[in-house]
């Protein structure tokens, strides 16, 4: 579904994907499990419900890109202004599939 700079990220788009399955009634999902409360999702439910799975995919990757993105300028700044790894350029992706 991405990748993501942290793993809670990575879990919400898992569990976004999860409850869109169960929205649509596909694959037998049901009850599937979510690493959240599904009451987290409140607010996205009204998008789940609407969208397609392609799209809803989309809108996961859009955001781990973006992230992705901001990573690389961030280090690129502190790369220009002489920070080292050590001080906080930590490289970590966690990912949902």
């Amino acid at each position: 579904l991405g990748c993501f700079d942290a793993e809670e990220e990575a879990a919400k788009a898992y569990d976004k994907m999860m409850l869109w399955c169960e929205l649509h009634n596909t694959a037998a999902v049901k009850g599937g499990i979510t690493n959240f409360d599904a009451s987290e999702y409140e607010t996205d439910l009204p998008f789940l419900q609407a969208c397609t799975q392609d799209e809803l995919i989309e809108a996961l990757r859009s955001k781990g890109r973006k992230q992705a993105a901001q990573r690389m300028m961030r280090q690129k700044r502190e790369a220009t202004h002489g920070t080292t790894d050590e001080e906080g350029l930590s490289g970590s992706v966690a990912t949902a599939e």
